[in-house]
């Protein structure tokens, strides 16, 4: 049983509550034995357990000592079912992708299924009606919770074995003689703001995101078939998602999801995520950051030392992150720390980094550090890259190459002009593809 559907089994257990309080306010699960719980042993709780709670129940927790269990709970309830329809209000007729950048084109998308309009109408009518019942809120959180909602309440992508098959790369690994694959990245946000300048693919600070349903679908459909390839001795799993984007700026402002809520829930999955980041920008990526320390995946900061970084702005940066490291000392993992300069040499020392491990690498020409003098920078040959495939948050699904040490891609298909199940014959069509994009390069 995944953690998260064990802690929301057991959650009216008041001993349970008290002993797992962490883990109850790290996945957001509620019951009144958590919120009585959390009262009197709010002040000493770590700082991103409190702000990974959200005011409304903060609020509760602060009345809890002067309402009784019914009340508090039939409150529960109701804040259980009024953010369930909003939730399911806004997937049902989505802009996507999602954003706050007016720059960005949305297209109006319908991401609830049958199942999901049909709960939203039974929680809108008990919502009119002031029926705030344990039954309503169980579908409320079946529909609604980042962790444990139902898929079934959403729109599915069906994927057959043979279709994820064809979106891998095969690749072969001299040293073990061993035949590895390239995977497929799922691009929670597409966009940077940190404007880095060995950036591969000269990213854009225009952010936009995928909708977490859409995501958790993806994952679902074709880690079922990948969780199973061979992988034992290259780094790169089924775990990339990101291109030419930040991990740590993922948000689905719907359903308030933020990439440390990605990495605990693959983590249930039995998956990898890797999360790659240049450091924390804001309140929102310190709490991801925090989170993602727990979820037991790999984290690596990347630290840019170029004559075109603002180094006091990086030092900064680095400094605000590792702080945002060393408030979690319940963390899983240490971050690695990877140190990006030119054959010229860093410009600051290893104390820098705090005794965090360090991997000193050289940028490769590539995308913005092509603009560096070629004797600056290390020089890969474009069939040194496997062939990348791209879901992108607006459901366009690009292939891409290194072409003249530049990233190029161009659109093979769209989700949301594909089928639910039956879409043999646009599957073929896209294999042909591949396979001509393959010859050519």
């Amino acid at each position: 049983m995944k953690h998260y559907e064990k802690l929301f089994f057991l959650k009216e257990n008041p001993k349970i509550a008290r002993e797992a309080l962490g883990d109850f306010l790290l996945y957001q699960i509620y019951s009144v034995p958590v919120l009585r719980a959390a009262y009197p042993n709010w002040p000493a709780l770590p700082w991103f357990l409190r702000k990974n709670t959200p005011n409304e129940i903060q609020e509760l927790i602060e009345k809890s000592p002067y309402l009784s269990d019914k009340v508090l709970r039939e409150k529960l309830n109701a804040y259980q079912i009024q953010k369930a329809v909003h939730v399911l209000k806004e997937y049902q007729n989505c802009g996507v992708p999602l954003t706050q950048d007016p720059t960005v084109k949305q297209t109006r998308r319908k991401l609830t299924s049958a199942k999901g309009d049909k709960a939203l109408k039974i929680l809108q009518r008990a919502l009119s009606e002031k029926q705030f019942s344990d039954k309503i809120a169980y579908l409320a959180i079946r529909s609604s919770h980042k962790f444990l909602l139902d898929p079934d309440f959403f729109r599915k992508w069906y994927v057959s074995k043979q279709f994820a098959k064809n979106l891998t790369f095969e690749d072969f690994n001299p040293t073990t003689q061993e035949k590895c694959y390239g995977f497929p990245a799922i691009q929670l946000t597409q966009g940077c703001v940190n404007h880095c300048s060995h950036c591969g693919a000269r990213a854009t600070s225009h952010l936009s995101h995928m909708p977490w349903p859409v995501f958790k679908t993806l994952y679902a459909a074709l880690n079922k078939y990948y969780r199973h390839y061979p992988q034992k001795y290259v780094d790169h799993h089924f775990a990339q998602f990101f291109s030419d984007s930040d991990m740590l700026s993922y948000h689905d402002n719907i359903m308030d999801i933020d990439s440390g809520d990605v990495g605990l829930w693959i983590k249930e999955e039995k998956g990898n995520a890797e999360y790659l980041t240049r450091g924390v920008t804001d309140e929102r990526s310190r709490l991801a950051l925090a989170k993602a320390l727990f979820s037991e995946q790999s984290v690596a900061i990347s630290f840019v030392d170029t004559p075109k970084e603002n180094m006091t702005h990086n030092l900064h940066q680095l400094n605000e992150t590792l702080d945002v490291v060393e408030s979690v000392p319940q963390r899983h993992v240490d971050p690695i720390l990877i140190h990006l300069y030119l054959k010229s040499g860093p410009s600051v020392s290893d104390d820098v980094f705090r005794k965090f491990p360090v991997n000193k690498t050289l940028v490769y020409a590539q995308g913005r550090a092509n603009d560096f003098p070629a004797n600056e920078v290390e020089q890969k040959d474009d069939n040194a890259f496997l062939p990348m495939l791209v879901f992108r948050p607006n459901g366009r699904v690009d292939g891409g190459w290194v072409e003249n040490k530049e990233q190029r891609y161009e659109k093979w298909f769209s989700l949301y002009g594909v089928p639910p199940k039956g879409h043999i014959k646009g599957l073929k069509r896209l294999w042909y593809k591949i396979a001509s994009h393959l010859q050519r390069n």
